[in-house]
Formats: structure tokens, sequence, C-alpha cells
């Protein structure tokens, strides 16, 4: 958001969940020093009632000042359903155990990031709903939609159907694996690229480099077994 001051911020989406972030833009002496900031404003407003899940890269200064729980994924990529599914429970857990207990939720830079956990979490919360948790998620929606309006990253929102259709049983995980034999690739400039491949973020195949064409086809040598989450990268060849 434009409006956003240089330096960690701590924002409250409800009562018992906050976001910390920064801007891309903050200097990293401005985030060292807001961060250790933010950190005592959490200490005494909730002393030993917080818990942080810190869902950007594992920084050193990030766990020690916050001792947070390093829960990321790479950038520019939707979280894993898995990854989404248990920081759920984990984030419902730790409100269920004291009535006094707040989540925490942090990312160095890209809101979006903070917007789809918490959209997860607000869908997740909603099995179990009451009239006092109303409130609660009509807050965590409006957050949401602040950092997954219309320019969201189209991943992130479809990952999260994906999401609420596994919470409400219209769609399942299969265990099965499937094989995948070949990617066809339409309506590209011409141009010298590779794929790669990555099952549950870990990468599992990489292809020859091919110039495109307006229908382009990736033939897979026999078969590439996959299962769970994947993710393709179309990678432009760096010049000779």
């Amino acid at each position: 958001m434009k409006d956003r001051k240089e330096g960690v911020q701590v924002e409250y989406v409800t009562s018992r969940l906050i976001v910390i972030s920064c801007t891309a833009e903050t200097s990293e002496r401005k985030f060292v020093e807001t961060l250790l900031s933010a950190s005592q404003q959490l200490q005494e407003a909730h002393n030993k009632h917080t818990k942080v899940w810190n869902i950007s890269q594992r920084r050193h200064d990030v766990s020690s000042s916050l001792d947070a729980i390093p829960f990321g994924w790479p950038s520019e990529t939707a979280p894993p359903l898995e990854k989404l599914c248990t920081i759920c429970k984990d984030l419902d857990q730790w409100m269920v155990e004291h009535p006094l207990n707040v989540a925490v939720i942090f990312c160095k830079s890209g809101l979006e990031r903070c917007a789809i956990v918490v959209n997860a979490f607000m869908r997740y919360n909603a099995i179990s709903a009451t009239d006092d948790s109303v409130e609660d998620r009509f807050s965590m929606q409006r957050f949401s939609e602040r950092f997954l309006g219309p320019d969201g990253p189209p991943s992130y929102k479809r990952y999260l159907n994906y999401f609420a259709s596994l919470l409400s049983g219209r769609i399942s995980v299969n265990a099965e694996p499937v094989f995948l034999h070949n990617i066809i690739i339409k309506f590209f400039e011409p141009v010298n690229v590779f794929l790669k491949i990555y099952e549950r973020l870990s990468p599992v195949y990489q292809s020859r480099t091919i110039t495109l064409k307006e229908t382009t086809k990736f033939e897979i040598d026999g078969s590439l077994k996959l299962r769970g989450d994947i993710f393709f990268k179309c990678i432009v060849a760096a010049s000779s």
C-alpha cells in the first residue's frame, strides 16, 4: 500500500490475530530498529501469550527478536495446501489453549502473503463458527481483501478456492500419483526457454532449452511421476 510507513508495522486484524510486516522499500537499518520496537510492543501488551509465525524468508534477527517459528515458502509462489492447513491448525490450537493467547503473522514485505494466511484462517475458523466469531471473520475478510483485491496474485486466489473446497468436502486430495508425459505452451513470443517442475516445492525435472513457437510441445522422456502440489516455471534462457 502506498500510504504505509517505512519500517516494521504492527496491525491488529482482530484482538487476537496480529500482522507484523514492512514495505519492500524499508532499509536494513530501519528494519532492524523497528523490529526491536515491534517486539517490545508485543511483549508489553501480551507478555508470554504471544506466538509468532514467520511466513517470509528465515532470518536470525527475526527468530531471536520475535522467537518466530519459520513457516515460509518461496517468493512469488502460492503456499502448498498442506502448509496452509498446518498453519491454520497451529493458529487455532494456540488460541484455544488460553483466552489471552494472541497469534502473530510476520512477513518482511509482501502483505499478500499475510493476506492469504489470514483469509485461509478465516475460512478454517468458519467451520466451528459461533455468533461471537462473526465480527472477527468480517475483520479478517476486510484485511485480506485489501491485499488480495483485483490486483492480487491469481495463484493465491486460486489456492484459497482450493483450500475452501477441501474444507467443505467438495474436493479431496488424491493420494494416487499422476504421470506427466508432455506440456504444451501456446501464444508466446519466439524466445529460448526451459521448464522446471517442482513437487512440493522441491525441483524434480528440468527440460532442455527450446525456442518457443506459436504452439510448443515439451516432450518428457518416458513420463514424470508426480503427487501433491506441483509448480511449473518457464524460464528464459540466458543468451550466450
